[in-house]
């Protein structure tokens, strides 16, 4: 059985109230557990390399072209936290 570890950073105000009022309590470490391992991912693949175009902007989380379903959505949802429950202010 492996040991969780935590990490804590340093966030603006500003920031620290927009992931707060987005993401419900019960979804923060689920979300931001999927966001690390894919940073990692994309650095033991590309090294420095990897680090340099996240400094420069080139390296950004945003949703593809494709089109999600409510089905989509939903199954998400219901596979990561067991209900289909999106967070608040979603509409945004």
């Amino acid at each position: 059985m492996s040991k969780n570890r935590r990490i804590s950073i340093p966030v603006t105000e500003e920031l620290y109230q927009r992931f707060t009022k987005k993401l419900p309590w019960g979804q923060r470490t689920n979300i931001m557990t999927l966001i690390f391992e894919q940073l990692c991912d994309v650095i033991d693949k590309e090294g420095k390399a990897a680090l340099a175009s996240i400094y420069l902007g080139r390296i950004r989380l945003e949703v593809s072209n494709e089109e999600l379903s409510p089905d989509d959505i939903e199954r998400a949802f219901k596979s990561a936290f067991g209900h289909t429950s999106a967070p608040e202010g979603d509409e945004d």
